[in-house]
């Protein structure tokens, strides 16, 4: 019986090492691919086109949703090509010298301000009426 136990110790034993010695070309490898395309990371393609054109490919590439006021944009046209960018990188890119600023909210929105910060504070109601 005792040498029952002991051929059951050395089993344990290798299959420990033979799990450890499998778990960590796996983990690598799921490491490498999630890191070539994040669900933050985009393909884009556009040669003089509007905004809404960035925002269109990235809504379709990611879950993400752009926020902002199509006026901000008229008259401007953008060029921009990458593949496995990061929207933010992307977007600062884009958004270098226009004057507009973007901020993420939560996991699955972006707005984009003429400033650089977005408010998260309301302001306060002094009366149960609103005035």
């Amino acid at each position: 019986m005792r040498r029952f136990a002991i051929c059951w110790n050395t089993v344990i034993r290798s299959f420990m090492k033979i799990r450890s010695i499998l778990l960590i070309p796996l983990l690598a490898l799921f490491g490498a691919l999630s890191a070539q395309e994040g669900p933050g990371t985009v393909n884009i393609r556009m040669e003089g086109e509007g905004f809404d054109r960035f925002a269109e490919q990235v809504e379709a590439q990611t879950s993400l949703k752009l926020y902002y006021n199509a006026r901000w944009f008229e008259g401007k046209t953008f060029s921009f090509q990458a593949d496995s960018v990061t929207v933010a990188d992307a977007l600062y890119d884009l958004l270098k010298g226009t004057g507009l600023y973007f901020n993420q909210v939560g996991s699955d929105r972006i707005i984009i301000l003429p400033e650089k910060r977005l408010s998260m504070n309301l302001p306060g109601i002094s009366s149960t009426t609103g005035s």
